[in-house]
């Protein structure tokens, strides 16, 4: 049955809440309307691409992808233009925050030829698309090509675009780019001033998204001007925010960038009493995502600082809660820690034998380097690797392959610490700019194939042997022989550089001893 005043009512309902950026409650009511009886496929068709919007914004891409592909597929029987460039620019920001180059240059094209033509919708519309196509030019620049001039001419072009037309919310999201591309230029006062006005404009709009956006990235930006209070109050700004709306990602990567800031200014007792007032409300508040991560910062906090004993408790309680709540991958993880942890206490740590392994197997061998993200530690051990037998043992490079994965993470690029060390290496910014972070679960093809792993932490050794028995050794220990897990220079910033040269140190070793193994003369 059509119930044209029920649709009509719920969907009013879910554009104030995308207004407030009240997203979740958003999607709830347009879910609603799927879970109706006898639904049109053209009320079908405006709740997919609404739902479309909504994920892209939160830069949950996966949520809405294979939906809107479906309706890709269907494009022919699109009676409406609007339908037409609104899946454009839907699939165009998937593909632009997925780095798929191919398939966003192709539906640029699309697009633009379709906005060409777009005759049938009033021109106050037509002008919206065309600065929302600008808008998504700008992120093209700023996600594909990392060319931040051409991205902040056309962020800037839309801005005035959307002031003309006084469109509150582009205004707020133009604003917020622009802050953007100027913060990953590092010209951070002028990035403060944009996110600082899409601050203003958000409060004004009542738009909590945006509102913790914006404190998120200032917060990032007194961190970086080691301004820690201030840092800290931003970010607890934009997490009692994210709480309420419940967007688990955004929620973690605020969480880790609070705990990354005051581990970089060694703030313990600080850190300590966060993340007891975090793991209470994540408990007290079901919030099975906020406690597990909790109680592993807590865990790693303790084990950061050599209380041994602590940290098993706290792993011990984490596993516990993980059983409860039956997270199968993570209590293997969980597991990994406890273990490793365990055989340091005692003194009882095997780093296997990596030797006969690769004696054992056939060439060419593929040696997959591990850390957690596969943004910081990983490529930079993989860059330096490759270089190496570049300069000292080129031929070998036929029988051997070397790539990176991250074991805990998905992200979406390599690590501005991490690029900086290249640079300063180096290496050419292009190619650091190539790599793309990789999470090994999306590669298990690949890592079927592998011959060994080298991992920076024992922790991340025993997560992987887990799956692949036997195939997983340290850095450290095919280096030296020493059971030295890499810390990460991502979140102890200030002794970034010295950690990146004792990772390059290990790093060249270990090279040595793979190419030694190779030529038979080890």
């Amino acid at each position: 049955m059509y119930y044209p005043e029920l649709y009509n009512e719920i969907f009013r309902e879910a554009f104030s809440f995308i207004y407030k950026g009240e997203y979740m409650k958003a999607v709830y009511k347009i879910e609603l309307i799927e879970n109706l009886e006898d639904l049109s496929p053209f009320i079908r068709l405006e709740a997919t691409l609404l739902k479309g919007k909504i994920y892209n914004d939160l830069e949950q891409q996966s949520l809405s992808k294979n939906a809107l592909e479906e309706l890709w597929n269907h494009f022919t029987e699109m009676k409406y233009q609007y339908h037409q460039i609104e899946i454009y620019f839907i699939l165009l920001q998937i593909y632009i925050q997925n780095n798929d180059k191919n398939n966003s240059n192709q539906t640029l094209d699309k697009a633009e030829l379709v906005l060409k033509v777009l005759d049938s919708v009033p021109s106050a519309v037509q002008d919206t698309y065309q600065s929302y196509f600008i808008f998504l030019v700008g992120l093209y620049h700023l996600k594909i090509t990392k060319d931040m001039q051409q991205a902040l001419y056309n962020f800037n072009d839309c801005l005035e675009s959307f002031t003309r037309n006084n469109n509150t919310l582009g205004i707020i999201q133009a604003n917020y780019w622009i802050g953007l591309s100027y913060f990953r230029r590092k010209e951070h006062e002028i990035a403060s001033n944009f996110f600082l006005e899409s601050l203003d404009k958000a409060i004004n709009a009542d738009n909590l998204y945006y509102i913790a956006k914006n404190h998120h990235y200032i917060g990032k930006i007194y961190s970086e001007q080691e301004k820690w209070k201030d840092s800290l109050e931003n970010f607890e700004n934009s997490l009692k925010i994210c709480r309420n709306l419940y967007i688990p990602p955004f929620l973690l990567t605020i969480f880790r960038d609070t705990i990354d800031m005051l581990f970089q200014f060694n703030k313990w007792d600080t850190l300590e009493q966060y993340l007891a007032e975090r793991l209470k409300h994540a408990i007290d508040n079901k919030m099975v995502t906020d406690t597990i991560s909790s109680y592993y910062w807590f865990a790693y906090y303790y084990e950061y600082r050599g209380m041994i004993d602590k940290s098993l408790i706290k792993y011990q309680e984490t596993l516990e809660y993980l059983n409860q709540n039956q997270y199968l991958d993570e209590i293997h993880r969980c597991s990994s820690h406890i273990s490793y942890l365990n055989a340091k206490k005692h003194d009882k740590l095997d780093g296997g034998d990596w030797q006969k392994e690769l004696s054992n197997s056939r060439k060419p061998w593929k040696i997959i380097i591990i850390c957690n993200g596969n943004i910081s530690r990983s490529p930079f051990s993989e860059f330096i690797t490759k270089r190496w037998f570049e300069e000292n043992n080129s031929e070998i490079l036929k029988d051997i392959t070397f790539e990176s994965f991250g074991v805990l993470y998905q992200n979406e690029e390599i690590h501005p610490l991490s690029k900086a060390q290249l640079l300063d290496e180096g290496f050419d910014e292009e190619k650091i700019d190539n790599h793309k972070p990789r999470y090994w679960k999306d590669y298990e093809d690949i890592c079927e194939q592998a011959t060994i792993f080298v991992a920076v932490t024992g922790e991340q050794r025993n997560l992987v042997n887990f799956y692949y028995p036997g195939k997983a050794f340290m850095l450290s220990y095919i280096a030296e022989e020493k059971f030295n897990s890499v810390i990460d220079p991502a979140v102890h910033r200030i002794e970034a550089k010295k950690l990146f040269e004792e990772l390059k140190r290990l790093t060249i070793l270990f090279s040595e001893k793979i190419s030694n193994l190779s030529k038979g003369t080890l």
